[in-house]
């Protein structure tokens, strides 16, 4: 037996580890989805969704913790819903998600693995050079800024990221401290850090700004925003048609560009991996033509275009 009940609440023994950050217990033949749980917890839990075979819920109280956990470096860690697997080492978040890829290969993709696949890792913190936070103006002119709860459309303000660019965080703490003319309000913001601006030490910030209640509301924001020294760029979502493009980093002898709210990979030293990776396989195999059915701006393909056909 892996849990028990009383009539108001589930105690539950956490088994193992699924896939965005869900902890699993089971009772009898039903499986127990339990957000921000590791394997070896005991928890009490109320559930918050469920179906025939399985159900989601929410921890009321961590009632044994498992030996796994440690103590988490992020004083929002609690609250905010960005990060799933902090109270958790970081060699032990690379094995499950080792386990996650060989499960999708084998159990949904039906591929027989002859060898284990090779995890590759970068830093665990600091390595997003992209974000998108969700902010409020209060009636005072404040800003906050941050990401959502788990579950939840409450806003939690934060000043600091583990996860995002040194360069974010600086402007990050500078805006949390800014006051604005604009009436209050929600709206969200995405930052990008344009790596080669940066390593040249030049304004490096691109700013894309979401009014959810029209761009006039938001101008007062966009005038202050534009007095910032890092800024290279900022504007409104649905102008984004007249943005300009810009130089977004220099490798394997190819310059590769973006435009504001572009996707690009958040994480530079591991989409540099990735490209020599694809680059040696390539070479290796002797391939003449590429077919890249997911181009978009090049990322992969076009490092790999010296003599060779590219197909986008």
């Amino acid at each position: 037996m892996n849990c028990s009940t009383d009539q108001n609440s589930l105690i539950l023994k956490i088994e193992s580890q699924a896939f965005g950050g869900y902890g699993i217990g089971r009772h009898h033949a039903k499986v127990f989805f339990v957000a921000d749980t590791i394997p070896g917890d005991t928890v009490r839990v109320r559930i918050r969704e469920e179906k025939k075979n399985y159900a989601y819920a929410a921890v009321q109280e961590l009632l044994s913790p498992s030996p796994l956990r440690i103590a988490s470096p992020c004083p929002f860690d609690a609250t905010c819903g960005g990060c799933q697997w902090l109270a958790l080492p970081y060699a032990q978040q690379l094995l499950f998600k080792e386990n996650f890829l060989i499960d999708a290969l084998q159990r949904t993709g039906k591929i027989t693995l002859r060898t284990a696949p090779h995890i590759h890792s970068g830093s665990p913190n600091y390595y997003r050079n992209r974000v998108l936070f969700r902010g409020t103006i209060h009636e005072d002119g404040s800003l906050q800024l941050g990401f959502m709860e788990r579950a939840s459309h409450k806003q939690v303000a934060i000043d600091h990221c583990l996860n995002i660019d040194p360069l974010i965080n600086v402007f990050l703490k500078t805006l949390s401290q800014t006051q604005t003319q604009a009436k209050a309000q929600k709206f969200r913001m995405e930052v990008q850090v344009l790596p080669a601006a940066q390593a040249a030490g030049e304004t490096a910030l691109v700013i894309v700004l979401h009014a959810l209640h029209g761009n006039a509301l938001l101008k007062p924001l966009w005038t202050k925003l534009s007095q910032f020294p890092e800024l290279a760029w900022v504007g409104f979502a649905n102008e984004l048609a007249n943005a300009p493009l810009f130089l977004f980093e220099r490798d394997l002898n190819r310059e590769f560009y973006t435009a504001p709210s572009v996707f690009q990979q958040v994480n530079v030293p591991l989409n540099h991996r990735a490209r020599r990776l694809l680059q040696s396989f390539a070479d290796t195999h002797s391939l003449t033509a590429i077919l890249d059915l997911f181009c978009g701006s090049g990322n992969l393909s076009l490092a790999l275009s010296d003599g060779r056909s590219i197909l986008g």
